[in-house]
């Protein structure tokens, strides 16, 4: 979902990409005590990557959803949706924005954002 210009979890929180994340790594570095204050915004079962996003691996065998390859976080402690609070943290995490203009169109974003079918992906306080 889009909100205000940035990418949403199906509970309207605000995602966020780390700068540490390697693009295209295919891997999350997010783990452990980090995963507990970005959680990850997780792909379930029978999901399907497309356009600008992609499902990479986690340490723990779950599936993540990455957008241009860098991993989408949650920030526990966002507050309620529409919330950025973690945008620019540390100069390190930023609010996850959809790609427009060169051939880019939000519609298409749109299009292939992470479906919201089940509560399961999103991130929980």
């Amino acid at each position: 979902m889009v909100s205000n210009g940035v990418l949403t979890g199906c509970n309207g929180m605000t995602l966020y990409t780390f700068d540490m994340g390697v693009a295209g790594g295919g891997k999350s570095v997010g783990n452990g005590h980090c995963a507990a204050n970005w959680p990850p915004l997780y792909a379930m079962t029978g999901d399907t990557a497309g356009g600008d996003y992609s499902i990479i691996s986690r340490d723990d065998g779950k599936r993540q959803w990455a957008l241009r390859g860098k991993p989408l976080y949650f920030w526990a402690k966002g507050r309620e949706p529409g919330d950025k609070t973690g945008d620019n943290f540390n100069s390190i995490w930023h609010a996850a924005r959809p790609q427009v203009g060169q051939g880019h169109t939000l519609a298409a974003d749109r299009d292939s954002l992470p479906r919201c079918a089940g509560d399961a992906r999103c991130f929980r306080r």
